[in-house]
């Protein structure tokens, strides 16, 4: 876009990790929302929603940004991170984007109806709820499976209308 330019921008995530905002959106029946993910950067698999911090934006300025363009409608959450993890992809040692530290967050989707593409295919961008995490997850956010029992911990303290807006 308009800052490094994308060859630059490559060579500094090859040498440096990734900060990036993700959010567990769930619905009134425990449920949660992944979307389906196929770049050359994450590989193949379901993902949690959310996307690298840019210069000079908050983590919820991401995770709002990334809730419109994923979803294609915005999310009530958590004001904190619920949770900071690392994930570190050793398929290619050299590979960009490999190294990242991920920001979870807890929220709802403001307007259910709204979400785009929630057809559970298997096809970039496509979205399905799940009531555990599958088999097929993006290998840079394995980490999250290690850490799942304690996610779903924390989520029992937001479920009762402790998200602000």
């Amino acid at each position: 876009g308009n800052g490094l330019g994308t060859e630059l921008f490559l060579f500094a995530t090859s040498l440096i990790h990734i900060a990036n905002s993700d959010i567990r959106v769930f619905n009134k029946d425990d449920r949660f929302l992944l979307a389906w993910r196929d770049d050359e950067y994450c590989g193949k698999g379901w993902h949690v929603p959310g996307g690298c911090i840019r210069l000079r934006e908050t983590m919820l300025q991401r995770v709002h940004a990334c809730a419109m363009d994923e979803l294609g409608t915005d999310v009530v959450c958590v004001s904190e991170p619920v949770m900071v993890s690392e994930g570190i992809d050793d398929r290619d040692k050299m590979r960009e984007r490999s190294h990242f530290v991920s920001i979870l967050f807890f929220g709802r989707i403001k307007d259910e109806s709204r979400l785009e593409r929630l057809d559970g295919k298997e096809l970039q961008g496509h979205l399905k709820w799940f009531d555990e995490l599958p088999d097929d997850m993006v290998p840079v956010q394995y980490f999250y499976r290690e850490k799942w029992t304690i996610i779903h911990e924390k989520m029992e303290e937001y479920r009762n209308g402790r998200l602000e807006q």
